[in-house]
């Protein structure tokens, strides 16, 4: 059984507390194994994204924790050689449920609560068909380890759409108004979301003054005219092999936006397909404070993406196969359950005071080196890659290429 999910006025993000003091728990309470499964799911996620995109030149921008978290929720649910799957592709084998529950338990925690100045809101829902009764242990997990708000809805309804993308609105303060489709397929019988809401102001802001007009040369070669923001000062820097990286923090906390951008010799392409954790936080231990200038265009984006083939290929064939699904720990029915669609829409905006950034995840279950000497001068004036990292739990909110900047 489900039951009602609480209402209320304005966008539940604003009325948050995220002190780090709120916390329950401590960045010494993340298991590293469990936070090092998050950077590699993260990084087979993107790379395999590559290949499953509309056009290769187009931008993109996903939040890793948002998937795995609704996916792990969804695993709850399943069993056999389809939970086998599902902890392969999310690299959670050899842990046992409360270990995984808890550790998405304690980084949710961590996360919300990062900074007085920094805004970040995980939130969970379920909305289930009425009638239908699901199983006690799925539903009481989805509650005590994520914090699952949890409903039961006539999906013949009108009403039911509206009230699903009413709470996704709420809770990606108005930057993602839908997840769901006009109409319900009436063979579903469970939506899984997660909804993830950043905003945060830059620790050195960019003076809006310096921001001119520049050339950018975008991934087919043609050159655009974009909004180059200009900045300078010491800030953490490393030129590696065949890319240069900055990390930009925000304001008083851990959360900082990498960007790597190739050398004119290497293409983003290259720079993606090399990108994994042991690379990564090598590159990160290798940066150093530096003075320099960097450019950076002004942009915002908004992607949207059906995750079901890019998670087939990571390994999690069985759960969307309706002759070979098990989920029976979610529900007993007399027909086969098994995910219809698993679906990520993302919004991020990026301007001299900071960034906004919100990402939703619906899980659709049917029945049936060395700094260099010198300043540095970084202009992102071809394309390049970008993710939102927390520096205490190595998660990475959102990651994202930009080939060319939307007009």
């Amino acid at each position: 059984m489900l039951s009602g999910c609480s209402g209320g006025s304005g966008y539940a993000v604003e009325k948050m507390d995220s002190s780090p003091s709120k916390a329950v728990y401590q960045p010494e309470d993340l298991d590293a194994a469990f936070a090092q499964s998050q950077l590699s799911f993260a990084f087979d996620l993107y790379r395999e994204l590559q290949q499953h995109k509309s056009s290769p030149q187009a931008n993109d921008t996903i939040s890793p924790i948002s998937i795995a978290t609704a996916l792990a929720m969804t695993m709850n649910g399943a069993a056999g050689d389809t939970l086998v799957e599902m902890e392969t592709a999310l690299h959670s084998s050899g842990r046992t449920s409360e270990e995984r529950n808890h550790g998405y338990e304690v980084l949710a925690d961590l996360l919300s609560h990062s900074s007085e100045n920094v805004q970040v809101s995980l939130a969970n829902s379920l909305w289930g068909r009425t009638p239908l009764e699901f199983r006690k242990e799925f539903i009481d997990a989805s509650k005590s380890y994520y914090n699952a708000e949890i409903e039961s809805l006539d999906f013949s309804g009108d009403g039911a759409v509206k009230r699903i993308n009413d709470w996704v609105k709420q809770q990606t303060a108005g930057k993602i108004d839908s997840i769901v489709d006009s109409s319900i397929p009436a063979n579903t019988i469970l939506y899984l979301i997660n909804t993830v809401y950043f905003k945060g102001t830059w620790q050195r802001e960019f003076e809006a003054d310096r921001t001119m007009p520049a050339d950018f040369t975008n991934a087919s070669g043609e050159q655009q005219q974009v909004s180059m923001m200009h900045n300078g000062g010491s800030f953490p820097y490393v030129h590696m092999d065949g890319y240069q990286a900055i990390r930009l923090p925000y304001k008083d906390s851990g959360l900082g936006m990498v960007i790597l951008l190739p050398d004119e010799e290497l293409t983003l392409d290259e720079l993606i397909a090399n990108l994994e954790p042991e690379r990564w936080q090598t590159m990160l231990d290798a940066m150093s404070y530096t003075v320099g200038h960097i450019g950076l265009p002004k942009f915002k984006l908004e992607f949207e993406q059906t995750l079901n083939s890019t998670l087939q290929a990571l390994g999690m064939e069985r759960a969307f196969d309706i002759d070979r699904a098990q989920f029976q720990p979610m529900i007993d029915l007399d027909v086969p359950v098994f995910i219809g669609e698993a679906k990520h829409k993302t919004f991020i905006e990026v301007d001299e005071k900071g960034t906004e950034a919100a990402a939703v995840t619906s899980i659709e279950m049917e029945a049936g080196s060395a700094p260099p000497e010198d300043p540095f001068d970084m202009v992102m004036d071809r394309p390049f890659f970008f993710a939102i990292e927390d520096e205490r739990t190595s998660a990475l909110l959102f990651m994202g290429s930009v080939r060319h900047i939307p007009s």
